[in-house]
């Protein structure tokens, strides 16, 4: 049972950040002298989607910010395990272990669970490309730290060489079980 003196057990997260409470950090701000930056960050723990804030989180940054929404596009395609990307060879691999151990079971729940979360990261893909930003929204203000740009064109890169030129990486996970043993 939830303890009303406490509040409510699940609040309602549908905007968190309070336009009014923003307004107002800001002018206390511009009182003091100093500069506020204004944008989007986010951070994505796992397609758990408990708010609509989850997915408006990410609205028109296809169209603010292409590069990053590209490179975000290619990360959560290898999530969903599509060819030519790391993920589909981790999946594979997964799933061949598992078939070839008779674990047909822990195969097909593999598979199924792998479905229903390309079709979240469908929705957060949807949201980027095709759904527009709100207008008080200015995500292009937003610059991309160096390291950060480079430790994502790092993970892309690996993906993308992974997912077309598997062999090499299986090659060396092949040896380094062989020397385990």
């Amino acid at each position: 049972p939830n303890d009303e003196r406490l509040g409510p057990r699940f609040p309602d997260m549908s905007e968190v950040y309070s336009r009014r409470l923003r307004a107002i950090a800001n002018d206390a701000a511009v009182t003091l002298g100093l500069s506020l930056e204004h944008g989007v960050y986010i951070a994505v723990t796992g397609p758990s989607y408990e708010t609509p804030a989850e997915i408006r989180a990410f609205r028109g940054m296809g169209a603010a910010k292409p590069v990053l929404a590209l490179a975000m596009t290619v990360l959560l395609l290898a999530q969903a395990g599509v060819p030519l990307t790391s993920g589909f060879v981790a999946k594979f691999g997964v799933i061949q272990a598992a078939v070839e151990e008779r674990s047909y079971a822990i195969a097909v729940i593999a598979m199924l669970a792998s479905v229903i979360a390309a079709f979240l990261y469908l929705r957060i893909m949807v949201s980027s490309w095709i759904q527009e930003a709100p207008a008080d929204d200015d995500t292009s203000a937003v610059a991309i730290p160096f390291g950060s740009g480079v430790a994502i064109v790092a993970a892309v890169g690996f993906t993308l060489v992974v997912g077309l030129f598997p062999e090499w990486l299986l090659d060396v996970a092949d040896q380094t079980v062989q020397f385990a043993r």
